[in-house]
């Protein structure tokens, strides 16, 4: 039996009949019956069927037979039944619940459950993930929403899947925020562009974003600016000015900053680079990498030279000059003792990303998400 439970807190009871052995056409009968019982319109069975992206056979699985979307007691065994609210979501009875240990609802009450004003949770864990399967579902239509609306709880609630810590959060909470967790902000040769990636960057993880920054189009520490007569900071000042941000926004955030740095084995600040956190707690949320590249390799391995080229770009794309020439093999070495002794710096083999890059007619790519497990354009 189906146990339906109305937003008008009834209760409706429907057996659809077994689905073992039964034939294709049974089964599909039985199907498109429960879809009904569900609340589908006759007439548009086939259509919802196709949107779930399934055919009428392969949707007759899982809650003994009956679409995985439908809440459903069949054979003695049962699921947690759901009731639909107006906005969209899904509620529960509580039979069933959320299994969860006591660690992880001392962390979803600390960092997830949505909060008044005072700092007191105003939703359970079973709230949380209803919460967030309605607003995932509100990007399908019709009927199909509150399938899915369902389908996504149960993935949730069974602990099979569990999304992002942004869509934990953001998602149906009012419109606020965003659900993507990773972001790449690279700065350009340019006193606005470095400042735009620092506000850029503060919006992200105001809302639990984690960003890569590129440092490799930045002109080297000292180099001279010819509108001010100055001298450049470099980026490793620049490092530590994102660092300073994501510090602050911490304070407010449900979660730490996360930053990926990464430079390219060719900049002529890549040595101070390699050593900026070995004494330095100034850059503790961010990951750095080195950009090493095949033609750096040979040079290690055959006990070559390496060239330094300053990148600055005064408008008419960088100029590459000859900075210095050094052995590749000390810079080598550098890395892996400065790896050896924090952590850091990790290495990209950056032309195998170029190789990859599946949109190369969106711009190049200057650096990974925080983890470094994708390599972006940026935003």
């Amino acid at each position: 039996m189906i146990t339906q439970h109305n937003e008008n807190g009834s209760r409706e009871r429907y057996a659809p009949g077994r689905m073992a052995g039964a034939g294709r056409a049974d089964a599909n009968a039985m199907v498109k019956e429960a879809l009904v019982a569900y609340g589908v319109d006759v007439e548009r069975v086939d259509e919802v069927l196709a949107q779930l992206g399934s055919g009428p056979v392969a949707t007759a699985v899982g809650n003994g037979g009956l679409p995985a979307a439908v809440p459903a007691r069949v054979g003695g065994a049962s699921s947690s039944h759901m009731a639909h609210s107006p906005s969209g979501g899904v509620g529960a009875t509580g039979e069933g619940g959320v299994a969860l240990s006591d660690n992880a609802r001392v962390i979803m009450a600390k960092r997830y459950l949505m909060k008044n004003e005072a700092g007191e949770p105003i939703e359970d864990e079973e709230g949380l993930f209803r919460r967030v399967a309605g607003a995932v579902a509100q990007g399908e239509q019709g009927e199909v929403r509150r399938l899915w609306a369902r389908r996504f709880y149960e993935m949730m609630a069974s602990l099979r899947f569990l999304p992002n810590s942004p869509t934990l959060v953001n998602a149906g909470a009012g419109g606020k925020g965003c659900l993507s967790a990773c972001f790449v902000v690279s700065p350009d040769d340019n006193m606005d562009s470095i400042m735009q990636v620092a506000t850029d960057a503060a919006m992200i993880e105001k809302w639990g974003g984690g960003i890569g920054f590129g440092f490799s189009r930045l002109r080297p520490r000292k180099d001279r600016i010819a509108t001010t007569h100055g001298e450049a900071c470099g980026p490793i000042a620049v490092m530590k000015l994102y660092s300073s941000v994501g510090a602050t926004l911490t304070q407010g955030a449900f979660r730490l900053g996360a930053h990926m740095g990464q430079l390219h084995i060719s900049h002529p600040d890549v040595r101070d680079f390699i050593h900026c956190k070995d004494a330095d707690d100034t850059l503790q949320n961010f990951n750095i990498s080195v950009q090493i590249t095949d033609a750096f390799m040979r040079a290690v391995a055959n006990g070559e030279d390496w060239t330094l080229y300053n990148p600055r770009d005064t408008g008419g794309g960088p100029v590459n000059e000859v900075a210095a020439v050094v052995p590749a093999r000390e810079l080598w070495q550098e890395i892996c003792e400065s790896a050896w002794k924090t952590g850091d710096p990790g290495v990209v083999f950056i032309d195998r990303v170029l190789e990859t890059q599946p949109n190369p007619q969106m711009g190049d790519i200057q650096t990974s998400n925080p983890c470094g497990e994708e390599f972006l354009e940026d935003y």
